[in-house]
This record gives C-alpha cells, sequence and structure tokens, in this order.
C-alpha cells in the first residue's frame, strides 16, 4: 500500500518532487512549519530516504521539497493520532489533504522566509562586521604611544593601590609591636622581666594519700 500511495503521490505533486532545496533551506523551511503547526520533532540530515518517528524527521542531504513536507505531516499526524508501525494510519487521504494544505502554505510564505533570512543573514554578517573592525582598531590602539601611555597608567594606580594596602597592614603591625612593647615594660622590674607562667599562678592542690598507708602510719 505504501508504495501505492507512493506513485500516487508522485502524480499529484511532480513539481514538488522535482525541486531539491539545500540543507540550509529545508532547515529553515522546517523551523518555519514546525512553528506554525506545533509539534515538537527535531530535524537531522544523512539518511537514505524521508523518515519520521515520534521524536525527529530525517532527510537525505539536498532533499526534495516532496520529502520536507511529506515527513512534516507525519510529524503532525503523529501528533494527533499516535504513531501505528504498519503504516495503514500514516498514508491515508489525510495525509494527502495535510500536504497540499502545506504545500500552499509553503509556496505562499517562501518567498518572505528566504527574504527573511537573507535579512538575518546580512545583519550577522554587519555584525561580525562591525565586532572585526573593533578589535582591529582596538588592537592599533594599543599598539600605539596613547594606548601604551594609559596601559602603564592603569598599571600605575593599580600599584599605588597595593602599596595603600601595604601601608595600611604594616600600620596594624607596627600598633601591635607598640602594643607588646608596652606591656612588656609594665612587667618589667629592676631591669628584670618577671616571667609569669599560668600554672604557677594557680594553687598547688595537696597530694592525695592512700588509705592503706594512713593505716601503716598509724601502726608504726
Amino acid at each position: 500500500m505504501s508504495l501505492l500511495y507512493y506513485s500516487k503521490e508522485r502524480e499529484l505533486f511532480p513539481k514538488e518532487f522535482e525541486e531539491h532545496i539545500t540543507d540550509g533551506v529545508a532547515q529553515l523551511f522546517f523551523e518555519r512549519i514546525k512553528a506554525h503547526y506545533k509539534f515538537r520533532h527535531g530535524l537531522e540530515f544523512g539518511y537514505r530516504r524521508g523518515l519520521c518517528n515520534l521524536y525527529r524527521v530525517s532527510l537525505p542531504h539536498n532533499p526534495p521539497l516532496a520529502f520536507l513536507i511529506h515527513e512534516c505531516c507525519h510529524a503532525i499526524q503523529f501528533k494527533k493520532w499516535g504513531f501505528n508501525r504498519n503504516g495503514e494510519r500514516a498514508h491515508t487521504k489525510k495525509h494527502t489533504i495535510l500536504m497540499r494544505r502545506m504545500f500552499l502554505y509553503v509556496q505562499n510564505h517562501r518567498a518572505y522566509w528566504t527574504d527573511l533570512d537573507k535579512a538575518q543573514a546580512e545583519r550577522r554578517r554587519l555584525s561580525y562586521q562591525n565586532k572585526l573592525n573593533k578589535a582591529q582598531e582596538l588592537r592599533s590602539f594599543k599598539d600605539s604611544h596613547q594606548g601604551k601611555i594609559e596601559n602603564l597608567r592603569k598599571r600605575e594606580k593599580s600599584a599605588l593601590t597595593r602599596i595603600k594596602r601595604g601601608n595600611s597592614i604594616l600600620k596594624g603591625i607596627r600598633r601591635k609591636i607598640k602594643y607588646y612593647e608596652k606591656r612588656q615594660e609594665e612587667q618589667t622590674k629592676g631591669g628584670v622581666v618577671v616571667k609569669l607562667c599560668p600554672q604557677e599562678l594557680l594553687p598547688v592542690p595537696p597530694c592525695p594519700v592512700h588509705p592503706m598507708i594512713m593505716t601503716l602510719g598509724a601502726l608504726q
């Protein structure tokens, strides 16, 4: 049944099967059709013939326009009615009607899509060219004397900032040194530095005596 449907399909749409489009144009048309009919399939190239499953549409490189439309109609069918491996629900009159409607939709909008894609490509090219020109201007400015002077001034500012931070740290260290020197002078008496150990300041507890030793001492 599929072979009969394919032969009938070629009789109904001969121009679309003869018209081959590039991979970029196929990707453009697929994205526009996908956004209009709201299915979630992805597109890949490199398959021998057209193929569509629940997740992706596979096409050969530089496919005929009819291949793209045929598989996109299958994607719409799978979205509405599910997936059937036998193909009996796929190649029906509904599929042919969907193909006719999609061909009309593509023919009515392909000129606008192509012009829009060309305009977007031109904007991307101009944006890249502007970035390239700015990079060249910046490189030439850095190589000039004025650019080197500004770079050295930035380095000078950074070095001064580091020096200020180091001076503030140095001031803190010197304040601590003065504080501990003052404390040392307070603890010095008669030129002798009194070293106070924390353990010496605590009272010494009495040594515990074993009861047996106490008993022997009483007997003696």
